[in-house]
């Protein structure tokens, strides 16, 4: 196995621990797991960028007071599916309306617990191996590359792509995941 990779065993005992777990840093890593979002891009949100309902859920990556979104790509709407949700919704629920999660002094420590329990459950050390494996999940179901690097924030590779993703057909491929999992 190679040292940038994640394994789908690695994958589900880290979700399974999200879900037994409330705590913040856990809802964060449950909600990098289908979302590609990166722990500092997570670490700026505010309530205002956080929607839960029973229809369509999602995440907002843009600019505040704490963070600063160098490129025009990583600004984006993400939905929210599975453990992601469940991880916003715990979140939401400790925040106060127009709190920001974590402000800079503290990224550091709350980084560290993250790590430590993306360690304690899996025997990879890199929190970027998570946005890789829902990439190559992504792909195993043959997602469209403009729908991957529209959830994830990257840029795209050609003009070919200049417009918009829905919210509901990057909905509907994460969704795909979830059921594609039970499959394996």
């Amino acid at each position: 196995m190679s040292n940038s990779s994640i394994t789908f065993e690695d994958f589900k005992k880290l979700e399974n621990f999200c879900k037994r777990s409330t705590s913040v840093e856990s809802s964060l890593l449950s909600i990098m797991l289908y979302t590609g979002s990166n722990l500092y891009e997570l670490m700026g949100l505010e309530t205002s960028d956080v929607y839960i309902d029973k229809f369509q859920s999602f995440i907002i990556i843009r600019n505040n007071s704490t963070r600063s979104i160098k490129s025009f790509y990583k600004n984006r709407t993400i939905p929210l599916v599975g453990i992601s949700k469940y991880g916003a919704q715990l979140i939401l629920n400790k925040l106060k309306d127009g709190e920001v999660l974590f402000d800079k002094k503290r990224i550091k420590k709350v980084e560290n617990l993250i790590k430590k329990i993306f360690i304690n459950n899996s025997i990879m050390k890199s929190l970027g191996t998570i946005k890789s494996f829902l990439i190559s999940r992504l792909i195993k179901i043959e997602c469209p590359e403009e729908v991957i690097l529209e959830i994830v924030g990257r840029s795209k590779k050609n003009n070919l792509y200049n417009r918009e993703i829905s919210l509901d057909m990057k909905k509907s491929w994460l969704e795909q995941l979830e059921f594609s999992d039970s499959n394996i």
